[in-house]
């Protein structure tokens, strides 16, 4: 399987991302312990530059992200209504140049 520089740096970029809000989460005992695997996936990845095998990302990025999510979502939705308002506004206003964003933060509003 072939990747674009850019499709693999964005690929790995957001991983990153997922892996440092994830360490954040497990620190405020938000998520299970399960979920260290993220923070150390993200730290083979953010430190591994020549040793990444393209195979395991791909398989990681489509099927084991669902789950994941499913926390998540559930995190977001367990949210106090006022304060969940005020973030997800906060968030769209920061990203209303990406409507991608903006559309998936929306459908967060009402569950």
């Amino acid at each position: 399987m072939l990747f674009s520089y850019r499709d693999w740096d964005s690929v790995i970029r957001e991983f990153e991302i997922i892996g440092e809000a994830s360490k954040h989460l497990l620190k405020a005992n938000l998520i299970k312990n399960d979920y260290q695997v993220i923070v150390d996936f993200r730290n083979k990845i953010a430190h591994g530059y020549f040793g990444i095998d393209e195979s395991v990302v791909w398989s990681i990025a489509h099927s084991d992200l669902k789950d994941f999510l499913q926390t998540i979502r559930s995190l977001i939705l367990d949210i106090e209504p006022v304060l969940k308002q005020e973030l997800l506004l906060a968030f769209e206003e920061d990203n209303k140049y990406l409507d991608f964003i903006v559309d998936a933060l929306k459908g967060l509003e009402n569950g």
